[in-house]
């Protein structure tokens, strides 16, 4: 009741409301009025819009009959293509082949799904291999922790190390340099012979099909005097001495490959400490 009393109250205000606005309404609807005439004849009695609307319908109707060959060119063209393509025996016979074997695919297909589904050899093998796969999970999972693991430890020690071993590098210690002076001046000669041995450059000459005939093909058989093939070759033809000058390129080839062997060594060391 109260709801009903409230709706009609409501609806007695609203319609006091218009009755005081009438006027105001009427004129307003008036102006709304006037400024649809006013649109309406500056864009429909407008002369240069009509006289445009004119022109495009004389243009029209002067082309019509060409707009029209055009339209029974296109639709000719349409039924031409149509008569190929969809009429064509050729088409026609092609599409029916596709068809039939996409059907024989199909049922071939559920065929062999039918017999893998329906074969109990095949069930009873997919019921083993999930069984034993849910048997053996808590261990795979148990193992790929561990490796993830280990592979963290492996890198934070890594991490952890890596101020001591840029010191190793950066940092050598006179002994090491020592060693590695004293390894290169007896025993370079023998490490740069084996190295131009194992390239190519042999006392004999050139081997073939090796790293120094390739080399010396790149000069096409005519290597330059003093340069790197030459140079080589000839330390592999005089044979080496076993000692040489601390100066020399057979001592200090073998002072860096000394230094970088114990550096390697030193890092072994290193990352094996806990």
């Amino acid at each position: 009741m109260k709801v009903v009393l409230f709706v009609q109250n409501f609806a007695s205000k609203v319609r006091q409301h218009i009755d005081d606005n009438k006027p105001l309404l009427e004129k307003s609807i008036v102006e709304v009025q006037d400024s649809a005439n006013k649109v309406n004849h500056l864009i429909v009695n407008h002369p240069e819009i009509q006289n445009f609307a004119s022109k495009v319908k004389q243009h029209i109707d002067d082309n019509k009959p060409i707009l029209e060959k055009i339209i029974v060119e296109i639709q000719n063209s349409a039924n031409k293509v149509k008569q190929n393509v969809v009429y064509n025996p050729e088409v026609q016979y092609f599409a029916n082949n596709m068809k039939q074997y996409i059907t024989e695919a199909q049922v071939s297909a559920n065929k062999v799904n039918q017999q893998i589904v329906s074969n109990p050899g095949v069930q009873i093998f997919a019921s083993k291999v999930k069984q034993h796969i849910d048997y053996y999970q808590p261990e795979l999972e148990k193992i790929i922790t561990e490796v993830q693991d280990s592979t963290n430890r492996m890198r934070q020690h890594f991490v952890n190390k890596q101020p001591e071993l840029k010191r190793m590098f950066i940092e050598p210690s006179p002994k090491k340099v020592a060693a590695s002076l004293a390894i290169g001046y007896f025993i370079g000669p023998q490490i740069t012979y084996s190295a131009l041995y194992s390239l190519g450059f042999r006392p004999e000459g050139i081997l073939k099909h090796s790293v120094a005939a390739w080399a010396m093909s790149l000069h096409k058989g005519a290597t330059p005097p003093g340069g790197i093939v030459s140079t080589s070759q000839s330390f592999a033809a005089t044979s080496l001495p076993f000692v040489g000058s601390f100066l020399s390129l057979t001592t200090l080839s073998g002072t860096a490959a000394a230094y970088c062997s114990i550096s390697a060594i030193e890092a072994i060391y290193i990352l094996s400490q806990p």
